[in-house]
């Protein structure tokens, strides 16, 4: 999935505030954002570090030119450990064992290649 913004800022903003304005984004947040955001703040346990955050290339700072993307699914490794992160959308439709599954399957896929 992918979603093209395309915007004029305003004279006095740069382009890193509004990326950290964004983000997280409500899409691995939650919703409403405030209370999902003080909930996984209180509750997760751990630094989420690249996952959910931005990845991108600046073709141009000067024109304030950026491809960025939500990191969805990434790995650390280290000389001590390696991290999977993955996550699911949970939804009022959403059947947990089957989103539990679908989180699962994107660990397998992220493991597979070590």
């Amino acid at each position: 999935m992918c979603s093209h913004i395309e915007a004029t800022l305003k004279e006095e903003q740069d382009v890193f505030s509004v990326v950290n304005q964004l983000h997280p984004t409500p899409a691995v947040c939650g919703f409403p954002y405030e209370k999902a955001f003080e909930y996984i703040a209180q509750n997760e346990g751990y630094d989420r570090e690249f996952y959910t955050g931005y990845c991108g290339m600046i073709s141009n700072i000067a024109e304030n030119i950026l491809d960025f993307y939500v990191n969805l699914r990434c790995m650390k490794i280290t000389a001590e450990r390696i991290s999977v992160y993955v996550g699911g959308g949970i939804v009022s439709q959403s059947d947990p064992e089957s989103e539990w599954q679908e989180t699962q399957n994107k660990a397998r896929t992220m493991l597979s290649v070590i």
